[in-house]
This record gives C-alpha cells, sequence and structure tokens, in this order.
C-alpha cells in the first residue's frame, strides 16, 4: 500500500520563498507521517491565478530556479515524491503564433520532485477559460505542444498525473492510462473568498477547501466520505458563486454537504 499526502496550503501570489517554504514543511510532515507520494495544488508554487506575474521572464526564471531548489531541499526524504504546481516554459519552445496572436509557450505545470531532483514534468491539457478562469491567456495545452502524459511509479503502483479541468475531459485520463497510469492524482485550485477565520472552521470541521489569496468569483465547499476504517473514499462538493456559496442563505450549503458526507459515511459502514 502507497500511503498518499494532500498539502493544504494557504499559498501567497508571488511569493515563490514562502510558498515553497509551506510545500516543504507540509512535505516533511506527509514523510513523517508514512507517506510516499504528496501532492501540492495547482500552480502552489506561484499562488493562484499568477495572472500577468507569467508574463514576466524574469519571475518565470525565478519559478525555474526555486523548483529546483525545493527539489534540493528534499533530497534526504528517502522515497519521497512531491508533486508540485508550477508554470513552466520550456528552452526550444517557440510563441505560437496565429495571424493575430502569439501565446509564449507557458504551461501549466506538475513537476515530480524525487531524490533531490525534478524527475518529470507535466503540462496541463485542458485550459479552462471561463467565469474567474482565464488560462488561455497565459497558457499553452501540454497536448497541443506535443508534450505527452506523466506516469511515475512508487511502491509498484504507477501513478498518471492530471491538473483540475483535465478530469473533465476524457483525453487527459485516458492518454495517462495509456501510458501505463494505474492510479491518477487529478488536483486543483481556484480563487478563494474565504477570510482566515472561516478557513480555520473549514479545517476544524474537516472540510476540504483549496485556498488562495485573491478574492474571486467562486468558491467551493466539500466534505470527505470515510470508508471502512475511517479512510477517505470520496468527497461530496458544492460549488457555485460566491453569493450564494458564503452569504445568507448560501451558507446552508456547507452543513448540507457534510451533512451528505455523514449519510454516504454511515451507509458504508452499514455495507461492511
Amino acid at each position: 500500500m502507497v500511503k498518499v499526502a494532500l498539502a493544504q496550503i494557504n499559498a501567497t501570489v508571488g511569493d515563490l520563498l514562502g510558498n515553497a517554504r509551506l510545500i516543504a514543511e507540509s512535505a516533511r510532515e506527509a514523510h513523517t507521517a508514512g507517506a510516499r507520494v504528496m501532492l501540492a495544488p495547482e500552480l502552489a508554487l506561484t499562488g493562484y491565478p499568477p495572472e500577468d506575474l507569467l508574463l514576466r521572464p524574469a519571475f518565470m526564471d525565478a519559478c525555474q530556479s526555486t523548483l529546483a531548489a525545493l527539489a534540493a531541499d528534499l533530497a534526504d526524504l528517502e522515497g519521497m515524491h512531491v508533486v508540485v504546481g508550477h508554470p513552466m516554459r520550456l528552452n526550444g519552445d517557440e510563441a505560437i503564433r496565429s495571424k493575430s496572436m502569439a501565446v509564449a509557450c507557458r504551461f501549466n505545470a506538475a513537476s515530480v520532485l524525487t531524490a533531490g531532483h525534478v524527475r518529470a514534468s507535466y503540462c496541463k491539457r485542458e485550459l479552462p477559460n471561463y467565469q474567474v478562469f482565464d488560462e488561455r491567456r497565459y497558457f499553452v495545452s501540454g497536448r497541443d505542444a506535443g508534450h505527452g502524459p506523466v506516469v511515475f511509479e512508487v511502491g509498484g503502483l504507477r501513478f498518471g498525473v492530471l491538473i483540475c479541468e483535465d478530469a473533465w475531459f476524457d483525453e487527459p485520463a485516458a492518454a495517462a492510462v495509456q501510458a501505463g497510469a494505474q492510479v491518477l492524482c487529478a488536483w486543483s485550485d481556484a480563487p478563494s473568498p474565504f477570510p482566515p477565520r472561516a478557513l480555520a472552521e473549514v479545517r476544524r470541521r474537516g472540510w476540504a477547501q483549496s485556498v488562495a489569496q485573491r478574492e474571486a468569483g467562486v468558491a467551493s465547499v466539500s466534505a470527505p466520505v470515510r470508508g471502512p476504517g475511517g479512510r477517505i473514499v470520496a468527497a461530496v462538493s458544492v460549488s457555485g458563486p460566491i453569493e450564494r456559496l458564503t452569504r445568507q442563505p448560501g451558507r446552508q450549503h456547507a452543513p448540507a454537504v457534510v451533512a451528505a458526507a455523514h449519510a454516504l459515511t454511515e451507509a458504508l459502514k452499514r455495507a461492511e
């Protein structure tokens, strides 16, 4: 059995060193607890969404050097694989041009860090461009740029990597499975409106909430469903505009989500 940890961190947009420190602290805590795979959120290194910081070459260079330094810092964690979300620019990748625009080859990526090195990097294939998401302004699809799936092996299991929107479409998962993946790791991030006090309550109650340091128009709340032995086997989630989820009468959704998760947990206990 391979224990997988999820790093729920409060990343600050643009604070590369601070975010790397949070990721490293989470990785060490997870390793001590017996995990050999840890997933940090989408674009965890930069915070979400980094927006026009991505247009600055110096910022992209700093992302690359900070990622390499983070990998080196975690080299002493034997057998640990840390998957970190970050923006990426590959040497030799030219801008994708049309008659009206040119998009630099920047990718919404996730890299596997192990044994002090960046072992592999996956480029998000499906880019959302609706509501608060504007990823096609900044990123190129990994599929369109010719980059394939990423699969890494830990403890005899082969893990495939997906990022957020990839999980809503068949092709990214199918490509990972075709490349040998037995387990799909899919994670995401989104702008969050919750203030620190509300976030503390979210964590206290066991809700999983992706955190970012920027207010926008969408929020989500989810609660775990636990199976035999208390293991989390699924989650109940609801997403929607801020005014529906974080203001009255919208706050009623959070207790309903937790109640639904509790009901499913009890049903699983009865089925044992």
